[in-house]
């Protein structure tokens, strides 16, 4: 029940229960739901110290990355993120949330160039979805560096999309970018 809600009793009932958890699982998973009770409450602080302990964790580090990431965006604080990310990808090269985490936060610290350039990596391999070619798409956009490869990239993953509304959005922008307001309102 306290994971379910950001209440701030609840949140103190998930912290006075991983005290008297004995099990190095137990208090993991207590961690997890104090992670999901405390990003409801989006006491982004908080989350961070947890989310952290929860990458500890062998069952759960995936999860607590996950928890840190979204963190880090509510409180913005860009250079943890950036930090963070680059450890993850020590581990794991091709370690999606990690690379994803990172471009985000090198454009909002203002790295454009280093985003669009890892994006770019990113949306070009074989396993890219449309989420990775459309931040590729934005970050070319951030950059001014739209051209017809950024177009072809996302017309590439167009059929794993349906008509998901970030997707259309970016393909419309860029057709307009690139001259094609015609297409760009069909795609809208």
């Amino acid at each position: 029940i306290a994971e379910g809600t950001g209440d701030a009793k609840a949140i103190q009932t998930l912290r006075e229960e991983r005290v008297k958890a004995a099990l190095a699982l137990d208090k993991s998973l207590v961690d997890k739901a104090l992670c999901e009770a405390l990003l409801k409450a989006r006491k982004w602080d908080d989350l961070i110290v947890v989310a952290r302990r929860l990458q500890g964790s062998n069952t759960f580090s995936e999860e607590g990355f996950r928890y840190f990431v979204k963190a880090a965006t509510g409180a913005r604080k860009w250079k943890d993120l950036e930090t963070e990310s680059q450890k993850r990808m020590e581990g794991n090269a091709l370690n999606l949330a990690a690379v994803r985490s990172l471009v985000l936060a090198k454009a909002h610290l203002g790295d454009t160039a280093g985003a669009l350039e890892l994006s770019a990596k990113l949306s070009d391999k074989l396993y890219a979805d449309a989420e990775d070619c459309a931040l590729a798409a934005w970050n070319a956009v951030l950059a001014g560096k739209v051209d017809e490869a950024v177009l072809t990239q996302l017309k590439k993953v167009k059929d794993q999309t349906g008509s998901h509304t970030n997707y259309q959005y970016t393909l419309a922008m860029v057709e307009a970018i690139l001259g094609s307001p015609d297409d760009a309102q069909q795609t809208l």
